[in-house]
């Protein structure tokens, strides 16, 4: 019997919009090395007078990225089944809320949260899932998280939840996922 889940929760960017984000680009204008993590320098400087430029420099990109924000694949009909099924849709991201904003405005999609890090610890900090299961008065593990990235699926991990990989062929998530799929109209079984 397949498991029905009573919420679902998305990240964001390589999920369920492409913002083209050029984070080598980013990295460079934050004169960071190539496979710096960007969040973790944040979380570093925070409350410097490094993290102000930081912040400039990372909302300029963000700002591009949400001008070039496409839906990903068949995104749009799954969320109107979701809405059919009245099943809550959250997103989970590691965007800020200005990034995560200015990328959203362009679609009429409703969401019941939307936690960016500024919001939650980032992840693959456990917390925004928590607090979202909390709010929604629905156990964790009765959750599907979606995402892209390795640190989607540890979050899921670090929650409890199961989690869904979009699959682009370019990854081992596919081995590590509770679920794996290319078309979203795949995760409707679950619903």
């Amino acid at each position: 019997m397949t498991k029905k889940y009573k919420a679902i929760i998305f990240d964001m960017d390589g999920t369920i919009v492409d913002t083209q984000l050029n984070f080598k680009a980013m990295r460079a204008d934050l004169g960071l090395p190539d496979d710096a993590n960007i969040i973790d320098h944040l979380n570093k400087i925070a409350n410097t007078s490094e993290s102000k430029h930081a912040e400039i420099v990372i909302q300029k990109h963000e700002a591009i990225g949400a001008h070039k924000a496409q839906a990903i694949r068949d995104i749009e009909p799954f969320l109107a089944f979701l809405d059919q099924k009245n099943i809550p849709k959250c997103l989970l991201t590691r965007n800020s809320k200005f990034g995560t904003k200015e990328s959203l405005k362009k679609f009429d999609w409703d969401f019941v949260e939307i936690l960016t890090r500024e919001c939650a610890p980032a992840k693959p900090d456990p917390k925004g899932l928590f607090q979202i299961a909390q709010s929604l008065k629905i156990d964790v593990s009765d959750i599907l998280f979606v995402g892209d990235q390795d640190f989607d699926l540890e979050t899921a991990r670090n929650a409890g939840c199961d989690f869904a990989y979009i699959d682009y062929e370019d990854s081992n998530l596919s081995e590590k996922a509770d679920i794996v799929f290319s078309t979203f109209s795949e995760l409707k079984i679950f619903f």
